[in-house]
């Protein structure tokens, strides 16, 4: 028998495999980080994306082949950085955050992580607006989306101080993530709308406004 396998996989056993008259010889296909079967062939005909193929009761010469593709869905772990693109209203938030960051990346973060076969979990970390929000969402066909219906969790409150002096609490009332992905790198929007509150010296606080924020996202598959 004779077992051969394309790039970014393994077949085992590999190579020319002597087996006895009758005999049984199984091969198994494992494909390389963030890469899948895409079909083996045995004999010239396709058995399909199959993780294993067994030979039984072999009287003659055989081959089997495999190949392998990159996975077009958001498995494994993406890091990458964020960048404010957007900002309406906020009070001195927003203009601040408008004047000072947009276009810029700082330290902010987004990694996106595969839990199981559709499952995932994204962090967003945005140093711009201290949003800390993780998020667990499902993916299909290479987009990842998730919502408020979907389980979210950021931090409570953020504290910001304006140039003017001025310093504002900003409470995330609704977020969401979306994202696609070509071979190993994911891009997606981040956006989010907040609550923003004043406090007086007494520790009394007012509503002046809302705030909302659109962050664009780069990730490459570790």
């Amino acid at each position: 028998m004779t077992a051969a396998a394309g790039a970014n996989g393994k077949i085992s056993p590999s190579g020319v495999v002597n087996v006895d008259a009758a005999g049984i010889q199984g091969f198994t296909l494992a494909p390389d980080p963030n890469y899948h079967v895409t079909d083996v062939v045995v004999d010239g005909n396709s058995v399909g994306a199959v993780a294993s193929y067994t030979f039984t009761n072999v009287l003659a010469n055989h081959t089997i082949a495999a190949t392998f593709a990159i996975n077009d869905t958001l498995d494994g772990l993406y890091v990458g950085t964020l960048v404010l693109s957007a900002v309406g209203s906020g009070e001195c938030v927003g203009a601040d955050l408008q004047a000072n960051d947009i276009g810029k990346i700082n330290n902010s973060t987004v990694s996106i992580t595969t839990q199981q076969q559709y499952d995932v979990t994204a962090i967003v970390r945005s140093f711009s607006t201290g949003l800390f929000c993780t998020y667990k969402g499902n993916t299909r066909s290479g987009l990842f989306a998730a919502n408020d219906a979907s389980d979210r969790t950021c931090n409570s409150e953020i504290l910001l101080q304006c140039t003017n002096g001025n310093s504002r609490i900003l409470i995330p009332v609704g977020s969401t993530i979306t994202a696609s992905v070509s071979g190993n790198t994911a891009s997606g929007i981040v956006a989010t709308t907040f609550n923003v509150l004043r406090e007086d010296s007494t520790g009394k606080r007012f509503a002046v406004g809302g705030l909302t924020t659109q962050e664009t996202f780069n990730a490459t598959r570790r």
